[in-house]
């Protein structure tokens, strides 16, 4: 688990508590190289968010990287997965829902891998400087023909 806050500490006593403290590895905060590393290094990433998150950037340096998502319904991140193509996207964030679908893709590498590829992809397509720059110059165009973005 990588990153700190406030949580740590009870995430650590859980998983003493569930006997996998051996199998876990807390992180805590770590610098940007490390973090790429890290997702280099992942099958996938599971951001559990239950609050806003506008436009998450490690959801972004997650598929740019060409790893698949598995994350929740909430603020900016359906904008950045497409269920079922380029992640999962959970609409009721529990523990289980979370470990179904982690589950469901350490099970099947090819999916897996596929769906990292179009992440790949869709993060290219659509969040790129070049491709964001001729959305703003777009709705700025909108606007100054007296047209509703």
């Amino acid at each position: 688990l990588a990153g700190d806050g406030p949580e740590r500490a009870a995430l650590e006593a859980l998983a003493q508590e569930l006997g996998i403290a051996d199998r876990t590895r807390f992180t805590g905060w770590v610098s940007p190289i490390e973090r790429s590393q890290l997702m280099h290094d992942a099958t996938l990433i599971a951001i559990p968010s239950e609050d806003m998150e506008n436009l998450p950037m490690v959801a972004l340096e997650t598929a740019g990287h060409g790893r698949p998502i598995v994350e929740s319904r909430v603020s900016g991140l359906p904008e950045i997965v497409e269920h079922e193509l380029s992640g999962l996207l959970i609409r009721d964030m529990t523990p289980e829902a979370l470990a179904d679908a982690i589950d469901t893709l350490l099970n099947d590498q090819s999916r897996t891998a596929q769906m990292g590829r179009e992440a790949s992809r869709l993060v290219r397509d659509r969040f790129t400087t070049p491709h964001m720059v001729d959305a703003y110059e777009k709705i700025y165009a909108q606007i100054a023909d007296g047209k509703s973005a």
